[in-house]
């Protein structure tokens, strides 16, 4: 399934740009976003960016449990060089309690980090700690959740970069988002965030596949699968009464 979900994860970015966020927590646990009619071992996806004067290509495959959750994820850039992978590990398969990330840097060659999930009784997830290459802890982040276990307050190593909270109504499909600096002084806030992004809204249109086929911003098109998962969509952006090509995204799925 194809939701505003996946649009927002370029938007959502953490503070300070590194560590983990509140929209990130929301979803830690979420199952990859595809139709679940058969199993699925692996997907090798490429995108294209059509960009004002050049095109920007990428491709990725990614693998999932039976629940899934993914397993593995491997990045790659326009010279087919790998440059991100990612490790993770579940309990029961649907709880993540460790990511392994390998990032290639220009010039220092790859950085490698590992964070630790940590949950309490309810499975409600209450810290983050993250260690390099050499085991050492160099980031902690520590969250309150209310009452659904969803986080209400995130903070990175005591607050020594600022934190987040979130207000919630649930009535209305919405959260607030406020980031702070240290010393309590507000950076930026979010409001009206969608909560549930697979629920309709009168913005935005699915198909009968559960894809976003219209959005205030982008239109799309898509081809698929018999197994209703699309093997290709393309995103034109809104510009009045004209739409234009912004990204191509193929796919092919390997089924168990």
């Amino acid at each position: 399934m194809r939701t505003l979900f996946s649009l927002l994860l370029i938007i959502f970015v953490s503070f300070q740009g590194k560590a983990q966020n509140i929209y990130t927590t929301l979803h830690i646990n979420d199952a990859y976003e595809i139709g679940k009619k058969k199993p699925i071992k692996k997907i090798e996806s490429k995108t294209v960016f059509y960009n004002v004067n050049n095109t920007e290509k990428r491709k990725e495959i990614t693998y999932l449990n039976a629940h899934f959750r993914l397993t593995q994820e491997e990045r790659y850039n326009e010279d087919d060089e790998l440059i991100f992978k990612m490790v993770n590990e579940y309990e029961a398969d649907t709880l993540k309690v460790k990511s392994t990330t390998t990032r290639k840097i220009p010039l220092f060659g790859n950085e490698i980090t590992s964070t630790h999930y940590i949950y309490d009784d309810h499975h409600f997830l209450i810290r983050y700690e993250k260690y390099n290459a050499k085991n050492q802890l160099i980031e902690v982040v520590s969250i309150e959740n209310d009452e659904r276990g969803n986080p209400v307050f995130q903070v990175i190593n005591n607050g020594e970069l600022g934190y987040e909270k979130a207000t919630y109504d649930y009535a209305n499909n919405t959260y607030a988002a406020y980031i702070y600096k240290p010393k309590d002084e507000l950076v930026s806030s979010s409001l009206y965030n969608t909560l549930n992004y697979e629920k309709p809204t009168d913005d935005n249109v699915f198909n009968e596949y559960g894809d976003l086929v219209s959005s205030l911003m982008f239109s799309f098109e898509y081809k698929y699968d018999p197994y209703g998962n699309w093997t290709k969509e393309i995103r034109y952006k809104k510009a009045g009464d004209k739409k234009i090509r912004n990204a191509e995204f193929t796919r092919k799925i390997y089924y168990e």
